[in-house]
């Protein structure tokens, strides 16, 4: 039987005794809390400029689909990413952002040519004739770029950098939303960039008990090959 995730207490414990070599369970520090859905897709402007709930998408701090987030983008499927954002593919016409957040949208346009535009806020996009294929959700005081974490099935697959799934710096309620984990795909090996690191989770919604990793290498036992959920964030 494998061994399940260990509770908060037991974890503060366990990392007073000993450190995990490549990963730590360190209880000490709180974990972020959920920062809610700041960027919100419409399917045409009168919607989104009356804010109705009923025509729109909403998506949480961090990367989705294409461009959103990076690796190998050919397992990353619309119809995975549609389970938790339904406006994927359709004709977006207005992006609404909460106050203090901006979005860079990818899309594809009547020739299918991937085009980018960036917001900082509330306002129209034309994509009629198009599809959204991908967001990037952020505060606009934050000043990450690209991807500070990558995940891997293996040290095989993080040594070749292939099969990998990276991430941007937010939040993701469950990777399986990417595409990555529709096959059984499990995370076993990080690379972490420096002055970062994972909280992560056994179940969906950051739930189940929270494990950290704050370096590249494998990750501890009792989250290995069981990770749903996860932040990405800066170490204070």
């Amino acid at each position: 039987m494998p061994k399940q995730s260990t509770p908060l207490a037991r974890q503060i414990h366990s990392a007073a005794l000993a450190v995990i070599a490549a990963g730590s369970l360190l209880g000490a520090s709180a974990a972020h809390a959920a920062k809610g859905y700041p960027v919100c897709l419409y399917l045409y402007e009168k919607a989104g400029e009356q804010k109705l709930e009923s025509e729109r998408s909403c998506v949480r701090w961090g990367g989705h689909g294409i461009n959103g987030v990076g690796g190998d983008e050919k397992k990353f499927r619309d119809k995975d990413l549609k389970k938790d954002v339904p406006h994927f593919e359709l004709p977006v016409q207005y992006i609404g952002l909460s106050s203090g957040w901006g979005a860079t949208v990818w899309y594809e346009n009547a020739s299918g040519k991937l085009t980018k535009t960036r917001l900082t806020q509330d306002g129209p996009v034309d994509i009629r004739r198009g599809k959204l294929r991908g967001v990037w959700a952020y505060e606009l005081n934050d000043k990450v770029k690209g991807y500070p974490v990558c995940i891997y099935t293996s040290r095989h697959d993080m040594r070749a950098k292939k099969d990998d799934l990276c991430l941007r710096y937010g939040e993701y309620s469950d990777i399986r939303h990417t595409g990555w984990g529709r096959a059984g795909k499990k995370v076993d090996f990080v690379k972490l960039r420096e002055g970062y690191r994972l909280e992560l989770y056994p179940e969906p919604n950051w739930k189940g008990g929270l494990f950290y990793q704050t370096k590249s290498g494998r990750l501890p036992k009792e989250i290995r090959n069981k990770v749903r959920s996860m932040r990405v964030v800066k170490i204070p």
